[in-house]
This record gives C-alpha cells, sequence and structure tokens, in this order.
C-alpha cells in the first residue's frame, strides 16, 4: 500500500468536500458527484497498491480492503455533512477535518486491518 498516495488521496477528498457541499445545488447532485469521484479514486487506489504480488495477502485485501480502508472516513465524513446547512460546515472544519484526518482515519486504519487479519483472513502472517 503506498501510504503518501492514499493520504494524498484521502486529503483530495477534503479539499474537494467544501466545493461541492457549497457549490452543488441540490443534496442529490452533491451526492452524485462525491460518488462519482469516489468511483474515479478506486481505480487509483488499485494502481497504488503493492500487495497485489504479495503471497501473504489475498488478492481480496487489494481489490475490496483498501479501497475501503481509504474510502470511507471521507465517505461517511461527506454523507454527516450532506444534511447539514452550507453554512454550518466552515466554522467547525478548522477542528473537524483534522480530527478526522489524524484521529479517526488512523484509528479506522487499525480496526479495518484487524477485521481482515482476524476475521476475512485476508491477511497472513
Amino acid at each position: 500500500m503506498s501510504y503518501a498516495g492514499n493520504f494524498g488521496i484521502v486529503i483530495g477528498f477534503y479539499a474537494v468536500k467544501p466545493i461541492l457541499l457549497r457549490f452543488c445545488r441540490s443534496r442529490w447532485a452533491q451526492l452524485a458527484a462525491f460518488l462519482f469521484l469516489v468511483a474515479c479514486a478506486v481505480p487509483l487506489i488499485h494502481s497504488l497498491s503493492t500487495d497485489w504480488d504479495n503471497p501473504d495477502v489475498s488478492r481480496l485485501s487489494p481489490l475490496i480492503g483498501e479501497p475501503i480502508l481509504v474510502l470511507a472516513v471521507p465517505l461517511f465524513s461527506f454523507l454527516f455533512d450532506i444534511p447539514q446547512p452550507n453554512r454550518t460546515f466552515f466554522p467547525n472544519w478548522k477542528w473537524r477535518i483534522p480530527l478526522e484526518i489524524f484521529v479517526i482515519l488512523p484509528l479506522w486504519g487499525a480496526i479495518w486491518i484487524a477485521v481482515e487479519f482476524f476475521f476475512l483472513d485476508w491477511v497472513w502472517f
């Protein structure tokens, strides 16, 4: 997994999120635009994966697991922001986005990797 590349994808989603929330008029347009970006990001995440030839990793891990790992927090953050009026998103972004990126995302990563290892049996050591 290319950590720098996937981190760049996450930062890109957080950069695009306020633009979509401000300039897309309807909630459905916001959701459609964001889901389009998610769909475009999946092949990029696949291309950044270094686990395709790793014998200790199931093929499902880079195919399904890495997109879930990278896109889950930005997607749920966006889904949380859609019902909010546009004016309430921007005052709390100064603390919420760093909290999501530097606390929730690593916590989610540890949880998801544990799920892949212990429950899904996608990673072996």
